[in-house]
């Protein structure tokens, strides 16, 4: 079936108007949690891979993973991802710690969405990641970062690096990595 000529025009401008409004609502998502979400502290262990299309970042490898968890009981399909919330608190230091996960989303408080393997229950992944860096600057934030957390494992003290993040509805967006003397940013660490 053949459509009569005005309607062409008319499909293909809603086809570009779907191809703009889907990366603009995602980009206004972030910037949403940027502005109303809660800001925890996170500690880190990075690591700096290049992505060919997007530039560098470092991926960041948070303390928190490293912990065993009770997770929810589900009935899921094994070779699918469990959805579970996770309330986020503060410790005595202020780094956040993860409370209480279940499998809803908690009526109030901050809170992350986590997709969890569920081959591997017991242990998650924080779903921010990735950090991207200015591309001259990324190989010496990376740098500085593992020299500082080599220095604090040597001396047997926790990870002096941790990323700032703000949390609101389910979502985390990583605004910064601080380091003891304020944000990392390739200078000289000592």
């Amino acid at each position: 079936m053949k459509l009569p000529l005005p309607t062409r025009p008319l499909l293909w401008l809603l086809l570009g108007c779907l191809m703009i409004a889907i990366p603009l609502s995602m980009i206004a998502r972030k910037e949403y949690v940027l502005s109303q979400g809660e800001v925890f502290r996170f500690r880190l262990a990075p690591v700096d891979p290049t992505d060919p299309f997007r530039g560098r970042y470092m991926t960041l490898s948070y303390e928190l993973e490293r912990k065993t968890y009770s997770l929810p009981a589900d009935d899921g399909d094994p070779g699918t991802p469990l959805t579970c919330y996770a309330l986020v608190e503060k410790d005595s230091e202020g780094f956040a710690q993860l409370g209480q996960i279940s499998l809803g989303a908690p009526d109030e408080g901050s809170f992350l969405k986590l997709s969890i393997d569920r081959q591997q229950l017991g242990s998650l992944r924080l779903p921010f990641g990735r950090y991207y860096l200015n591309e001259e600057r990324a190989g010496l934030v990376e740098t500085q970062a593992r020299e500082l957390i080599a220095e604090a494992a040597k001396e047997g003290r926790t990870s002096p690096v941790y990323a700032l993040v703000r949390i609101h509805d389910g979502e985390g967006v990583v605004t910064a990595l601080m380091g003891p003397k304020g944000a990392l940013n390739g200078d000289a660490a000592k």
